[in-house]
């Protein structure tokens, strides 16, 4: 398993999802039963190649296999939804993680709210900012750059600026020259 799982990895870090998807099956074929660690792998080698009905099928899979996911399984299947602006699958994810007892983390809410946001969905995007407030999980430069690119596509002003004073009270900084467009962006709808 720890071969096959090192291949995976590194399929995975390159996202080479069909070479994933081959060396899963020469793993079952050979009567060597996958681990977590393998199959996060190989969610994550579906990630960036728009690849996310492997990824929700992968982690289908680990459900049905009674291999529970975690926090990396769900974070690079919501990834995947978010790259691919499936932003509804990605809420369901994140609605199953909760139910299977899996604390989001703050890359998961990062790559929820990218998701709501690639979809013109800001109030969707605000709401997951409220709930992972509530979870106790503090938000980043991304987190805030993502939900102020949400609220900008929709034109969305006010809660642009809101959200530039909670990042100045948090101390947190814009993520990079997208951030700073998008927070530009938001001072024009606001003040146009």
């Amino acid at each position: 398993v720890v071969c096959f799982a090192a291949g995976l990895s590194a399929c995975g870090a390159v996202q080479h999802w069909e070479r994933a998807l081959g060396l899963t099956a020469t793993m079952r074929a050979a009567s060597v039963r996958p681990n977590r660690v393998s199959m996060n792998a190989l969610v994550t080698a579906c990630e960036k190649p728009l690849q996310w009905q492997l990824a929700l099928g992968t982690v289908s899979t680990m459900c049905r296999d009674d291999m529970v996911p975690d926090v990396v399984t769900f974070s690079a299947a919501v990834s995947a939804c978010e790259k691919a602006e499936e932003w509804q699958l990605a809420l369901h994810l994140l609605a199953d993680m909760l139910c299977v007892v899996v604390k989001p983390s703050v890359i998961t809410y990062d790559a929820a709210i990218s998701a709501c946001g690639k979809s013109r969905q800001w109030l969707a995007a605000l709401s997951l900012l409220q709930q992972m407030r509530e979870a106790a999980l503090l938000p980043n430069g991304i987190t805030y750059t993502a939900a102020i690119k949400a609220c900008g596509r929709r034109c969305a002003g006010r809660p642009s600026l809101d959200l530039l004073g909670h990042m100045q009270e948090s101390r947190c900084t814009l993520d990079g020259a997208p951030g700073f467009a998008s927070a530009l962006h938001a001072f024009h709808v606001a003040f146009a």
